[in-house]
């Protein structure tokens, strides 16, 4: 094993570095505050059989620590290597976070990681695609620290998003292109529907809560009590659904379409998070904790994911480095 020195150039500078003074032909890439897994390495390099695979990604999970906000991370983790897994399925790999292997021959073909975008693990995977290789998942695992206050969540989300902002627009001519399957017809327009998703999702939120607290609380002066807690508490977590199943049930509400629609998406929501649970990692106490009151950091980190769009269209400035999670 030999380890490297150089100057603090931006990650793409260190692993272009790396790739270059290489003596093999499978490149593993990951960050430098994860853990694998006995087996990860094998898993991960499994795939390069076929002669036609470029890349591999594999799973990313969070380091758990006693900070409730690594759960939740970890759990929003597991989500995103189901849809990955699901992108896989319909030959659409393209995103290689945080722990990925890849051909020699084809990192140097498409030039190496590029500096000009904040996600690199993006761009390359589309420039690997242009240049027709083959891009798999695997089911190789590894621990990545996250950050444990707001503020490191914060900065880590914009950056993301602006992030895929740049390689959207970079790769503009790959959106809706049938020439590059799924991944400019199902994988990339998803990524793209997150952004107006939160533009419509985000004020409908805040007004339906806020709304709702003044019409039947502030109001009438009631500006804090157990009913306004409650009323909040049923916004914030699953209780709210439970809440609303059980007065129509017992026909305080009417039993309409709009029940029934309801019923089916958290249903399937449930078994969704569940079955992932199940094939990724285990039902313990933290993570049905994290199912229970999720609502309200999905808002949140959908509300950074927004803010990277606007932060974006304003900021040209591109700083590829890497910084400790805190």
């Amino acid at each position: 094993m030999r380890i490297y020195n150089i100057k603090h150039g931006g990650k793409a500078n260190a692993l272009n570095f790396g790739i270059r003074n290489s003596k093999h032909e499978i490149i593993v890439t990951l960050d430098a505050d994860s853990k694998l897994e006995k087996d990860s390495l094998i898993k991960i390099v499994k795939p390069f059989s076929d002669e036609r695979v470029g890349g591999v990604s594999g799973i990313i999970r969070a380091l758990h620590s006693k900070n409730p906000l690594t759960w939740f991370q970890d759990f929003e983790y597991i989500l995103s290597s189901g849809w990955r897994f699901v992108c896989d399925k319909v030959n659409g790999t393209y995103i290689f976070p945080g722990f990925a292997a890849f051909r020699k021959k084809a990192l140097l073909e498409v030039g190496g990681f590029n500096k000009d975008t904040l996600c690199e693990d993006f761009d390359i995977g589309v420039r690997l695609r242009k240049s027709g290789y083959k891009l798999v998942m695997s089911n190789s695992v590894i621990y990545t620290k996250v950050p444990e206050t707001i503020t490191g969540l914060c900065k880590q989300r914009i950056r993301w998003g602006r992030g895929t902002i740049q390689v959207l627009r970079k790769h503009y001519d790959v959106i809706l292109n049938k020439t590059y399957g799924a991944m400019s017809l199902y994988g990339i327009p998803t990524q793209i529907y997150w952004f107006f998703h939160g533009f419509v999702y985000i004020p409908i939120i805040i007004y339906q809560i806020l709304g709702g607290y003044l019409k039947y609380f502030a109001i009438y002066g009631n500006y804090f009590s157990f009913d306004v807690v409650r009323y909040f508490f049923s916004w914030f977590s699953i209780y709210g659904m439970i809440e609303y199943v059980y007065r129509t049930i017992t026909g305080e509400y009417d039993i309409n379409l709009l029940f029934y629609l309801l019923i089916t998406m958290f249903a399937l929501y449930l078994i969704y998070d569940l079955l992932l649970l199940i094939r990724m990692s285990n039902l313990s106490i933290r993570y049905l904790f994290v199912i229970f009151f999720y609502f309200p950091y999905s808002v949140f980190t959908l509300g950074m994911h927004t803010f990277a769009f606007l932060y974006e269209l304003r900021n040209e400035k591109v700083e590829n480095k890497w910084g400790k999670n805190k």
